[in-house]
């Protein structure tokens, strides 16, 4: 069982869109926002840094490198894009 499958539905999960490309994107569920993840296209994940199972996910089961996760984790952040392999880490600041 993996640690998605162990979240709530919810999970820590405020809102998920994948994008289509052509300018419109669906809203998805916790589960459906981290099926495959990322092995599909562009989606967009927004988290609850302060729910309790957000690094778990992300450490164990995002696919994402660590240096993504490092700085989407990170305390004290300035807005960042940084390219890698084949995506991008956006940080923005919460107002």
């Amino acid at each position: 069982m993996t640690t998605s499958e162990q979240i709530s539905d919810a999970g820590p999960l405020i809102c998920a869109y994948r994008m289509d490309g052509n300018g419109s994107a669906v809203q998805l569920d916790w589960t459906q926002a981290t099926a495959g993840l990322p092995d599909q296209s562009p989606t967009w994940v927004h988290l609850d840094c302060s729910h309790g199972e957000t690094e778990t996910w992300l450490r164990e089961d995002s696919g994402l490198d660590n240096f993504v996760i490092d700085g989407l984790l990170a305390d004290e952040t300035r807005p960042r894009c940084d390219r890698f392999k084949e995506g991008v880490l956006l940080n923005l600041r919460g107002v």
